[in-house]
Order: C-alpha cells, then sequence, then structure tokens
C-alpha cells in the first residue's frame, strides 16, 4: 500500500509495534485502531499466527501492506472463536508497521528490565480491560507473566517483587479468562494465587465465579461461604452468593418443568389410546410424586449439600423410585 520511511526490517527475537485490521470473507473482524493501544509482537518465534509472523518479517519500518494469508498458515481448522474467525478462512490483513525494538533474550535480561516489561504488558493489559477488549488484554497479561518466570538466585527482596507481580499477573489472567468463558483456565490461575495466599479476596471470589459460570452450584456456593468467613465485610461476595442460589432454583424450576411436560405427554398417550384408569388419580399423582422427588433430590445439591452418605441413599433411592414410576406410566401406555 505504501513504502516503508526507513530501510529496516525487523530481525527475529525483535518487537514489532504494529496497526491491523484484519478481513475474512469481506467483513471487518478485528482493527487495532481502535484499541487505546498498538499491537506489540515479537516476531520469529512463532508465538502467534505463522503467515502475520512471515510477513513482518520482510516489512520495512512505516510500510503498509495488505497480506492474504491461507488458512493452514493462519487459524487452520480450529479458526479463533474470539475475534470471529470460522474453521479454514482466509485471512486478509491491513498492517502497518510502526516500530522495531531490540528487546533481547529473555535469559539474558537483568531484573530490573524483566520487572519493568512485566508491569508495561499488566499496564497496556489493564487499559484494554477497561475499554472491553478482553481478548487483547488477556494476551497482554500472559506476555507480562512470561517475564516473571524462571528468575534464579534471586535476593529476600527480588523474591517478594516477583511474588507480588505474580499474584496481580494471576489475577488478571483469571479475570480476563472468566470474560472469555475460559472457566477451567480461571479456576487455575485463581488457585495459583490461593496456594501462595489461602486467603486472598479477588481470588476466593472468581474462584466462585468460574464454579457458578461451570454450573456447579455446590462448589460456588462453598467458595462463597469461604470468601465470607474470611472477609465479612465484603458485600460483594454476599451479593454473588445471591445470585448463585437464584441462578440454581431457576435451572432446578426449569428441570422439574421439563420433567412435568414429559409425564404430561405420557399422560396424553395413555388417554388418545384409551388406556385404563382415571388419569386425576394415577398419573397426576404420578406427576405429584415425581415432582416431589425431584425437589428433594435438587435440594440436595441446590443447597451445596449430597456429598455424605445419607445424601448419597437418598439419591440412590430417588432414582430408583423415578424408574420404578416411569417405567409403570410407560407400562400403562402400551
Amino acid at each position: 500500500i505504501s513504502e516503508g520511511t526507513q530501510r529496516e526490517v525487523p530481525k527475529a527475537g525483535q518487537r514489532v509495534c504494529i496497526h491491523l485490521k484484519l478481513c475474512v470473507a469481506g467483513h471487518m473482524l478485528d482493527d487495532s485502531t481502535t484499541r487505546p493501544v498498538p499491537i506489540e509482537l515479537n516476531v520469529g518465534r512463532g508465538n502467534f499466527v505463522r503467515g502475520l509472523d512471515a510477513a513482518l518479517l520482510t516489512m520495512e519500518v512505516g510500510e503498509e501492506a495488505e497480506v492474504t494469508v491461507p488458512s493452514d498458515s493462519g487459524y487452520e481448522a480450529h479458526g479463533n472463536q474470539f475475534l470471529g474467525v470460522p474453521a479454514n478462512a482466509t485471512l486478509v490483513y491491513t498492517i502497518k508497521l510502526i516500530t522495531i525494538t531490540d528487546e533481547g533474550e529473555l535469559w539474558d535480561m537483568a531484573f530490573e528490565t524483566k520487572q519493568e516489561l512485566a508491569a508495561w504488558r499488566r499496564a497496556r493489559g489493564k487499559e484494554l480491560f477497561m475499554g472491553g477488549h478482553f481478548y487483547q488484554a488477556h494476551e497482554e497479561f500472559l506476555q507480562g507473566l512470561r517475564f516473571l518466570q524462571y528468575m534464579l538466585q534471586l535476593s529476600a527482596d527480588q523474591e517478594s517483587l516477583v511474588r507480588e507481580a505474580k499474584q496481580a499477573a494471576h489475577l488478571n489472567i483469571a479475570a480476563t479468562s472468566l470474560k472469555l468463558g475460559l472457566e477451567h483456565e480461571a479456576l487455575r490461575y485463581c488457585g495459583q494465587v490461593l496456594d501462595v495466599e489461602p486467603t486472598n479476596g479477588k481470588a476466593m471470589y472468581r474462584r466462585a465465579q468460574a464454579y457458578a459460570a461451570l454450573g456447579k452450584f455446590a462448589e460456588a456456593l462453598e467458595a462463597c461461604a469461604s470468601l465470607i468467613e474470611h472477609h465479612p465485610d465484603d458485600k460483594g461476595a454476599s451479593a454473588l452468593r445471591q445470585r448463585i442460589i437464584a441462578r440454581s432454583e431457576h435451572l432446578d424450576r426449569k428441570k422439574e418443568r421439563f420433567y412435568r411436560r414429559m409425564l404430561s405427554e405420557d399422560r396424553g398417550v395413555e388417554e388418545s389410546d384409551g388406556g385404563a384408569g382415571d388419569p386425576d388419580s394415577s398419573n397426576a399423582s404420578t406427576s405429584s410424586v415425581v415432582a416431589t422427588m425431584w425437589r428433594l433430590l435438587s435440594c440436595q445439591q441446590g443447597n451445596g449439600k449430597g456429598t455424605g452418605w445419607a445424601s448419597n441413599v437418598l439419591i440412590s433411592a430417588g432414582l430408583g423410585l423415578l424408574l420404578a414410576i416411569l417405567a409403570s406410566v410407560i407400562t400403562r401406555s402400551m
């Protein structure tokens, strides 16, 4: 599109600052000029789209180019759900190379340099997060964490600084993971925070959020209870607990309605086939028994219980009774 202003191309390992636009099948899926900060990538390391990486290694500072990347050098069969890229898509990039920075190899960096770069990436991530650009923020936080790994022969003060920076990075990654629907990843990073600081309020809160998003309401309520125990003044914890309870009860009601409809359909078959028996006294009572049994079973899980032997016996007996009732309904309808 336009030639470079400097006769300089990036080398593998260097960091480039770019703006890019991404189109797939004529549709714009990404535009970095709409975000508060440009993109910063380390080229030649194979940690992003291969076709884009290869193209950047040939561009000059100031150059703007259109680059077409076939699917086998792009996101291939898995696509990219966060950018909306479908499987096996051809990518069309419009790229402008702004600057090149010789960042150096990670193992050669001084401790202070690593700390500065980690803090710089974290600040960029926070700015992107506040603007609602969660996928890009997630990538920045992961890049920042990279500078905090594999540090050897640290003093006590340096270890404290690294531990604090890692805790912040793990919490940030957990937050973006929740925004992106990566609940298992959020749990993993919350776990790393809690391994170091078992009563960290943010990690406990985000862990409860992740369990709730996964539909693990018992674990979510247990996490909330622990959070409230250690942070009784945290109003957000109580509000989160109420939301989890409401969501659990809502799902229980949906499940109960599903079983009621299923039994109602069975009764309709019996009546249309001229089956014996009074539907008001047989199927209606059956529906009532099943509904009652379902509420008992749901109550165990909805209240965060259901892990002891007594609950297991109740659940087993309830499931057996439910199956027997359904078998009886089906037999009568045949």
